[in-house]
């Protein structure tokens, strides 16, 4: 009967110890999923400021060609008015 109780209390302690790694283990994959969510919430974040910025630079480029027609404009003007005189 000894032999028994032994064996008993051996396989309580084992399964004390897996209840313990389980909850370990749930644990470790809740902080997981936590960071999982926090990486695809920055992922997204980071692609709308790109998108922001692909607008932005898009604006951007837009004024530049709208300066580079009004200085050419200028510049044929400068030139009439220059042979004029």
């Amino acid at each position: 009967m000894l032999i028994f109780a032994h064996e008993y209390e051996r396989l309580v302690h084992e399964y004390e110890r897996l209840v313990h790694e389980y909850q370990r283990l749930i644990h470790e994959y809740q902080r997981l999923v936590h960071e999982y969510q926090r990486l695809i919430h920055e992922y997204q974040r980071l692609v709308h400021e790109y998108e922001r910025l692909i607008h932005e630079y898009q604006r951007l480029a837009d004024e530049y060609e709208r300066l580079v027609h009004e200085y050419q404009r200028l510049a044929d003007e400068y030139e009439r008015l220059s042979g004029e005189y």
